[in-house]
């Protein structure tokens, strides 16, 4: 056997070995280990950035929603022209020989003759047309009283504005050369001035709501002490000044639940020893217009002082 084939033979042999070796104690590699696998974090996207034409958009529907104005003439509608110092005392416009053409009624009296219509002025701000519902014409301040036409007028002085001053109002008209005037009574007449402040202590004057419930006639509904319940003051002896004070005080006036039921109207006389009446309906229930000093209104807003407070 020559060399060759004996090489041969020994490297088939340490092949054969070898083989055997790696088939039985051969490389163990290590089981792979489970690495934890951490969540990205996902990070939001800003919101895109409105553009200025959206932003226009969205501010023009905010201006159109917003609620509307609150009117800037409230006190349209009909009224009783009060004097600032004293409610109970009402300007009523009349036609005079002293040609003022109007009077202080101090009765405590309120009725649709003495009343004024207030129309809105569109684009003046407390401005108004003032009517006579008595009269049926339409006032202006005029040679120190009112003045007065039928038809509606478009000329300044009869375009009046009310300005609050403390808990009151003044009135005035402004010219064709924006030159406003104040004007209001002076005792038995008007007065006008640029100044407000020559107002100050006569001149200022209030409204008052009139309506049916506003109304209070001259007079009372009958003299017969069976047929009405009078009674004054409190407790605390604060004095009744009119008869809403009357009506004020009512409700604390002891009366069986019947009575009271029965009542239409209330009565006030200041200078009666007992100042207020309260009158239920029965057969002698009569106005009475010459009752000197007394005045009357219903008890229920909804009835008409005259028919009564029964309709």
């Amino acid at each position: 056997m020559n060399k060759r084939t004996i090489f041969i033979i020994i490297v088939v042999i340490a092949v054969a070995a070898g083989t055997y070796w790696y088939m039985n104690n051969g490389l163990t590699l290590p089981s792979p280990t489970a690495v934890p696998v951490v969540a990205p974090v996902i990070t939001p996207m800003p919101p895109p950035m409105p553009s200025a034409s959206s932003m226009e958009v969205e501010e023009e529907m905010m201006i159109e929603e917003s609620p509307e104005p609150v009117g800037s003439h409230p006190f349209v509608g009909d009224k009783f022209l009060v004097t600032g110092k004293n409610p109970s005392v009402v300007i009523v416009p009349i036609v005079n020989a002293n040609q003022h053409n109007f009077k202080l009624d101090r009765s405590g009296a309120r009725t649709e003759e003495m009343a004024v219509t207030l129309e809105a002025i569109e684009g003046q701000a407390n401005t108004y047309f003032m009517m006579s519902k008595g009269l049926e014409k339409y006032i202006k301040y005029s040679n120190n009283g009112f003045g007065y036409r039928g038809s509606k007028p478009s000329t300044y002085h009869y375009k009046i504005k009310f300005t609050k001053v403390g808990e009151n109002y003044v009135m005035s008209y402004t010219t064709n050369d924006d030159k406003e005037y104040f004007f209001g009574y002076d005792g038995d007449k008007m007065k006008s001035d640029e100044s407000v402040t020559s107002l100050i202590g006569t001149g200022l004057v209030n409204v008052i709501d009139a309506g049916v419930s506003g109304f209070v006639l001259p007079g009372n509904f009958g003299s017969n002490g069976d047929n009405f319940r009078e009674y004054g003051p409190g407790e605390d002896g604060d004095q009744i000044e009119n008869v809403q004070g009357c009506m004020t005080r009512l409700t604390e006036v002891d009366l069986d639940d019947e009575y009271r039921s029965n009542l239409l109207s209330v009565a006030f006389n200041k200078d009666a020893d007992t100042p207020c009446r309260a009158y239920p309906q029965s057969d002698s229930y009569a106005y009475d217009k010459d009752a000197t000093g007394w005045v009357t209104t219903c008890l229920d807003s909804s009835k008409d002082i005259k028919q009564g407070c029964l309709l």
